[in-house]
């Protein structure tokens, strides 16, 4: 694999490029797990156009290239990756709108923009997005969730596929689509979208008073902070939760005592079994080591194979 170092690529990207480009950018400052190298070139296009002409240049130039999010569901390896990365977060990604009850959001809005823009409109239906760390586009390309306790006591998966109704999408040439939510094979932590770039989504939500949608967003505060660890850097819950058992992942974990679970500074942690946290200096490794031993323990002990629900970047991945 080429490193991106002949500065004639560079300039040339430049020409046809509007948006900023910084060279050997740390991923380590764009995860919330706060692990991961430098990568070639760092790109935040300014529109739809900018993404398009990087993705055309980078594709004609043969360079590897990802989007990246807000971090929050990323494992980056700390070695340096020959890539580039893209970033969706100008004032055009940024977007947000309304159309009767149908709320337009693009890709970089945060889910604490879009949930509280939401409230503002006295529009209810996104509130189990409350304290889940990302982005639009990130939390449609994996099909966010959260569980929910409704007025009956009983527990509901609530996924962001319960409220869009189409995204906007770019495929891997530069070409533009809509989608409607029937043609997309959205499923648990995964919107089957894998060889697109949301670029945005619209979203199908029903009128509340906003007293109830914010004790709404609280509610769903209050459990995060009870039930998750929000103290040290992580990637949010490493594990799906598995589909041949009514057992979560993080459930399994603690029945076979792994709490607290430790690889130098990556450890499981004591407040959620299905998160890894970074006590200090976390290396890549540590923590991929620390997966594969959960995983060994869990399944000699349960017959279970927990399958990572966190994204995983290493070097092996753009080869």
């Amino acid at each position: 694999m080429k490193t991106i170092s002949n500065l004639k690529i560079q300039e040339n990207l430049a020409r046809v490029f509007k948006g900023r480009i910084r060279q050997n950018e740390a991923l380590s400052q764009h995860t919330y797990m706060k692990i991961g190298g430098p990568v070639d070139l760092f790109l935040n296009p300014e529109d739809i156009a900018d993404l398009k002409a990087a993705v055309e240049f980078l594709n004609q130039a043969a360079i590897p290239w990802v989007i990246i999010g807000k971090g929050s569901n990323l494992l980056v390896s700390d070695q340096h990756l020959p890539i580039a990365a893209i970033e969706l977060s100008s004032a055009f990604f940024q977007e947000l709108s309304r159309q009767n009850n149908v709320v337009y959001a693009a890709a970089g809005v945060s889910l604490a923009s879009f949930i509280n823009f939401n409230k503002s409109q006295g529009l209810a239906g996104s509130e189990f997005l409350a304290g889940i760390p990302g982005s639009i586009g990130g939390a449609v390309f994996m099909n966010a969730g959260a569980r929910n306790l409704n007025s009956a006591g009983l527990e509901k998966l609530c996924s962001v596929f319960d409220i869009v109704s189409q995204v906007q999408v770019m495929d891997k040439a530069g070409e533009l689509s809509i989608i409607s939510k029937k043609d997309i094979e959205f499923s648990y932590r995964s919107c089957g979208l894998d060889d697109q770039i949301v670029i945005a989504a619209w979203f199908e939500l029903e009128p509340g008073a906003e007293v109830k949608i914010d004790l709404d967003i609280q509610a769903f505060l209050d459990n995060k902070i009870k039930t998750q660890e929000l103290g040290l850097p992580n990637a949010g819950c490493i594990f799906k939760n598995p589909s041949i058992i009514k057992i979560s992942a993080g459930a399994l974990i603690e029945q076979a005592n792994l709490k607290g679970l430790a690889i130098g500074d990556a450890a499981v942690s004591l407040i959620h079994a299905n998160f890894i946290v970074n006590k200090g200096k976390a290396s890549f490794a540590q923590v991929k080591s620390l997966i594969s031993q959960i995983q060994v323990i869990v399944e000699n002990k349960f017959s279970v194979y927990l399958e990572p629900e966190v994204k995983i970047w290493d070097r092996e991945g753009f080869k």
